[in-house]
């Protein structure tokens, strides 16, 4: 942990300036010769409303994400001011600065931010820390200075996720980064929510990462097969609604991308979903229905459970070093019964916000049913897979590709932003598969942008357009939705300083 020291750094594109009243008020009758570049800024009215966003946290800017940018939103700052950010008294923190700039209608700071993986610092367990509030001044010269309420900015710190984990945690968990050596298997449950794992710079697994469904019990976030001469599940712990197949005398398959054969009035469950997995609501492994007893209540076999969902969400690289399975379980024999349907397979989002490097299989299979006197059991269809990544290392992934962004300004000083500056990575030779959307602070939508990929797979828009101060600007896939389906869209940070007043 390195020593807690203050950090002042010079705006770029600063210059030194002589505060001249007589300027602004445009007395003509004034004597005063300039001797530098007089600036329309009075030090003395330097003031500072907000910092925006409030929150950044451990390990955004490291292992291939791209870093904070964060904006103060004042009055009257001057292009030469320096800024200094200090820590709470008596808190350790870890803080690179990367770059700054002031906006030449002298109402907005914008700053790139790393906060490098500090493994002392823990959000939860032996090193949990609190937040670290920083204090943020702007020194406008002249002995004019303004600061920041303490708690205006704060760098939150997060675990590391560096052993296999059991069970999937809460879907708004973040890591500062995740290394797993080991084997890591998400144990089939009906009970079991999605499993998400998010890391603000990378992920590696250097073992197979499972989230399979056994038996009638599915994968985590899938659904369950049907016990004998029931349907399969009917719902998921995330509130997904299910496809299943039908009870029969033998159990129908479980839909997912196409439905399950039915065979012997055992129906299979319905087509849901899309490729471009919209929203994990619609893409859900469905279990496969019971089949049916003999009329002595003899024989039956159970339906296989769904594959679960694994999302895996690194704000940097993403290596998988061996295989990664959401797959369906097969329906269980009937005996002098009907056997049971088998499980569709479930879904797999892989995201990088920088490269993507898998070895190994990408396996989302459905399961065959059980065999029975009165009927076997149908077969259940493949899950999904979509990956996103900035660049690929090796062979892709075998699925759907989506959409994400190669390059981002940080800054920008142009309301349009020029063609070329902002890159993206999807399908080559694609147009109109994808849409943008900008956001400002509140979440409200600016502008929409269009998308088109060229043969290398690269789109370059041409009509970004920008508010003042924060911007997020988002790729979303058709019908995506960022705030409910958040797995539908890829978005970036960037700050619009305007030029005049």
């Amino acid at each position: 942990m390195r020593p807690c020291l203050a950090v002042v750094v010079p705006l770029l594109g600063g210059c030194s300036f002589i505060y001249n009243p007589d300027h602004i008020n445009k007395d003509i009758d004034a004597k005063v010769v300039d001797t530098e570049h007089v600036v329309d800024v009075n030090p003395a009215g330097l003031t500072l409303t907000y910092a925006y966003p409030a929150v950044v946290y451990e390990g955004v800017g490291t292992g291939g994400s791209r870093p904070a940018v964060v904006v103060i939103r004042g009055e009257e700052i001057a292009p030469s001011a320096t800024v200094t950010i200090v820590p709470m008294t008596g808190a350790p923190t870890q803080i690179a600065l990367n770059e700054f700039k002031v906006a030449d209608d002298h109402r907005w700071i914008a700053l790139s931010i790393t906060v490098p993986v500090d493994e002392t610092q823990d959000e939860t367990g032996t090193h949990a820390t609190a937040a670290v509030p920083l204090a943020i001044t702007v020194d406008n010269g002249m002995g004019h200075t303004a600061t920041l309420p303490m708690d205006a900015l704060k760098v939150q710190w997060l675990d590391q996720l560096e052993a296999p984990i059991t069970a999937p945690l809460e879907p708004t968990k973040r890591y500062s980064k995740i290394l797993v050596t080991g084997a890591n298997n998400f144990a089939a449950s009906s009970t079991a929510h999605r499993a998400t794992l998010r890391s603000m710079s990378s992920i590696e697994f250097d073992a197979a990462l499972t989230a399979n469904a056994s038996g009638l019990n599915p994968g985590p976030g899938g659904c369950a097969g049907g016990p004998v001469a029931t349907n399969g599940g009917t719902a998921t712990t995330d509130g997904d609604v299910c496809q299943p197949g039908q009870h029969g005398n033998g159990g129908g398959g479980g839909g997912y991308v196409l439905p399950g054969d039915s065979t012997n009035s055992g129906a299979g469950g319905g087509a849901t979903g899309d490729a471009l997995i919209s929203a994990f609501k619609t893409n859900v492994g469905g279990g496969g229905g019971g089949g049916d007893q003999t009329l002595a209540l003899l024989g039956g076999g159970a339906g296989g459970g769904g594959g679960g969902t694994l999302f895996l969400d690194a704000g940097g690289t993403l290596t998988l070093k061996a295989g990664i399975s959401a797959n369906g379980a097969a329906g269980s024999p009937g005996g002098v019964g009907g056997g049971g349907g088998g499980g569709a397979g479930g879904t797999i989002l892989l995201r990088s916000g920088g490269a993507m490097s898998v070895t190994g299989s990408v396996s989302v299979s459905g399961q065959g049913g059980g065999t029975g006197t009165l009927g076997a059991g149908a077969a259940a269809h493949d899950g999904r897979v979509r990956f996103d990544a900035a660049s690929i290392t090796g062979t892709a992934p075998a699925g759907t590709q989506g959409s994400t962004f190669v390059s981002v300004p940080a800054f920008s000083t142009s309301m349009v932003v020029a063609q070329g500056m902002i890159t993206l990575s999807g399908p080559p030779g694609a147009s109109n598969m994808f849409f943008g959307q900008g956001y400002d602070k509140d979440g409200n939508a600016t502008n929409a942008f269009d998308l088109s990929y060229s043969g290398m797979g690269i789109a370059m828009p041409s009509n970004v357009t920008l508010t003042a101060g924060y911007n997020q600007i988002c790729v979303l896939v058709p019908n995506g939705n960022v705030f409910t389906a958040p797995e539908s869209a890829n978005c970036a940070e960037v700050a619009f300083l305007p030029t005049g007043n």
